[in-house]
């Protein structure tokens, strides 16, 4: 904890984070911003696990965390983009993201693929969990979901968003593997789409598509 003061001494807590557990805190000096993330014991344990281990630069980096007996606070740097599930609140962002959607698409299959390459399944990959930055990098975020990919997950239990889930991580999640995350990725990217379609080429949405096709063998070409 005393870690934590410390690190904690030229900052000030600037904003909320959109989830009632998350603060932004920016240094007085440099202006720099870090997030706390407040969380139950075993889940901030679970997260800090993975996040130690993740080495990509599409996902925030672990700055420090701290352990109580009922909770675990985490320290990580702040992601400076928005969420997809945000860009329709700003027009002229949303046009560039569609005229460009075969790069963002790109980035994040390559995102996905890094994290599935770490050894985790993500299991909550939604607008809410994607962010993108005025250049088009996609990061993945929020691996409170997360479970490595061995044994344990042949015990996985139903858990997600449901508008985004795969069918077989609603009604056979022990079967859940890096293609399920690829079908929720395809929902995110078709809900940002909405009645846009005729903007985007045939050879995007094709992909987009396919990412959600019921049989899984499909999506696995993409790991």
């Amino acid at each position: 904890m005393k870690e934590a003061i410390k690190l904690l001494q030229d900052y000030e807590v600037v904003s909320k984070g959109r989830m009632a557990h998350i603060q932004i805190y920016k240094h007085r000096r440099s202006g720099y911003e870090i997030l706390e993330k407040t969380l139950s014991i075993k889940s901030g344990l679970d997260e800090i696990n993975i996040m130690k281990k993740l080495k990509g630069n599409c996902f925030p980096k672990l700055i420090d965390y701290v352990t109580q007996p009922n909770q675990s606070i985490l320290y990580m740097e702040k992601i400076e983009g928005v969420a997809f599930s945000e860009i329709g609140l700003r027009k002229n962002f949303r046009e560039k993201v569609l005229n460009h959607l075969d790069v963002v698409l790109f980035n994040c299959i390559e995102c996905l693929k890094t994290f599935h390459y770490e050894g985790f399944i993500h299991r909550d990959v939604k607008p809410d969990n994607l962010m993108i930055d005025d250049q088009l990098n996609v990061f993945l975020i929020d691996f409170g979901s997360a479970i490595p990919f061995d044994a344990h997950h042949l015990k996985a239990s139903c858990v997600g968003t449901l508008a985004y889930m795969s069918p077989e991580a609603v009604f056979k999640p022990h079967e859940m593997d890096a293609s399920s995350d690829y079908y929720s990725l395809g929902k995110s990217l078709i809900e940002l789409i909405g009645n846009d379609a005729a903007k985007i080429s045939y050879e995007t949405l094709d992909l987009i598509l396919s990412l959600c096709q019921l049989q899984k063998n499909k999506r696995k070409n993409l790991k």
